[in-house]
């Protein structure tokens, strides 16, 4: 491939959809980012509509024989796939890192939970259940698959969050046309690769695809379930458009997680606990922290601790910003999580909100890529608003320890 002027093209392209088994390439490409210097690296095929009808209609032609295999052929193909992801796992975990910027050490654990979460999901007995039964009659529950599965996922763990659904459907007997970010497509098309030598023809496709390949999903009429990770503000979206044809939905989407402290805890022993919860993945984890309630007679010193961890944390992982992907429309979201943890961790007055960009200190965004270079901590607990909500007495009846 070569660039408007004629010259080599560096960026990979050597990836391909997984459409009934087959490698596919498209005519439209889109770049994919690396976050650590903000240069496009690869070159992502951009699936059309009639490629997607071409990986629903193979799953749906792949869905009878599949789902008249019995749970444990199916598992051993699920396992023996997992075990193949096992063994090109560091291959796969250099590849995440460029293309999704958490450290190498998080992107290996990430590729080493796969082949666990695939012996834990399709290790679980289903069995039909009975319901009633008497002189009337017996009344049984059986359960069985749903036909073709959609599976749209998110960039902040592609593979774990991938490999968890990808496992559920397919060992249930159901057959799946997945869907990375098009921020983080590459490491799920290398996965769809894998699955060609292992999985029948149209059992597992994968196709990657801008901003209309999710839409073209969740509204097409033959996917009769969708499974979407992301923003509540796309989960609408994603709602409205199955409802087309009333087709199925799970929705796992970001959250607005409280942790409530009360008295009996430690505070220096909490304190990197509740900072980690907010602050792992760059907080791009739909658990992950925004809120505390702390009660009242531990307020003061767990403002203190917390500001401490964040302090030890800074000096400690030098890189420790820079470690985790901001790419171009998150960076700012991230920058509004850290601001608020700072004001969260620092302050212990209420004052006006919000703070401003000057005030929190010397936050610069790396010239050459998407991350925070790093950013200068005010020393005074008294200049900013505080956002740790204090607990009355009156909480503690209610519970000891959450």
């Amino acid at each position: 491939m070569k660039t408007a002027d004629g010259a080599a093209d560096a960026r990979v392209t050597d990836f391909t959809h997984t459409i009934d088994g087959c490698p596919e390439t498209s005519d439209a490409w889109f770049d994919v980012i690396n976050p650590a210097n903000g240069i496009p690296f690869a070159r992502s095929p951009d699936a059309s509509r009639a490629q997607l009808d071409r990986a629903v209609a193979a799953a749906r032609h792949a869905f009878g024989s599949w789902s008249s295999l019995s749970f444990a052929k199916r598992r051993n193909y699920l396992q023996r796939f997992g075990k193949a992801l096992g063994e090109r796992a560091e291959d796969l975990a250099l590849l995440l890192v460029r293309e999704q910027g958490k450290p190498l050490a998080a992107a290996r654990e990430e590729l080493s939970r796969a082949p666990v979460q695939i012996e834990e999901l399709s290790s679980i007995e289903i069995k039909n259940e009975v319901l009633r039964e008497d002189a009337q009659g017996r009344i049984e529950l059986r359960y069985r698959p749903l036909g073709v599965i959609g599976i749209i996922t998110p960039w902040n763990a592609p593979i774990a969050i991938a490999v968890g659904r990808i496992a559920q459907a397919l060992y249930t007997g159901n057959t799946a046309v997945q869907k990375p970010s098009p921020n983080t497509p590459l490491t799920t098309l290398k996965m769809g690769e894998i699955s060609r030598d292992i999985l029948p023809p149209g059992v597992l496709n994968t196709v990657a695809g801008g901003n209309d390949l999710g839409p073209w999903m969740t509204g097409h009429p033959d996917i009769d379930k969708i499974s979407f990770t992301g923003s509540v503000a796309t989960g609408k979206k994603v709602l409205a458009s199955a409802s087309s044809n009333l087709k199925r939905v799970t929705l796992e989407l970001g959250g607005n997680d409280a942790a409530i402290v009360l008295d009996d805890v430690d505070p220096r022993a909490i304190a990197p606990r509740l900072f980690w919860a907010a602050f792992a993945n760059c907080g791009q984890i739909c658990v992950a922290i925004k809120r505390l309630y702390v009660h009242e007679r531990i307020y003061e010193p767990l403002c203190e601790m917390c500001r401490s961890a964040l302090f030890r944390t800074e000096r400690s992982t030098s890189a420790c910003w820079a470690s985790w992907r901001t790419p171009d429309g998150l960076a700012r979201a991230f920058l509004r999580v850290a601001m608020r943890w700072t004001v969260l961790v620092i302050s212990s007055r209420r004052q006006s909100w919000p703070i401003s960009r000057r005030e929190l200190g010397s936050w610069t965004k790396n010239p050459s890529g998407l991350f925070f270079r790093s950013f200068g901590i005010p020393t005074s607990r008294t200049s900013f608003a505080g956002q740790i909500t204090r607990a009355t007495a009156s909480a503690a009846p209610y519970g000891r320890r959450i």
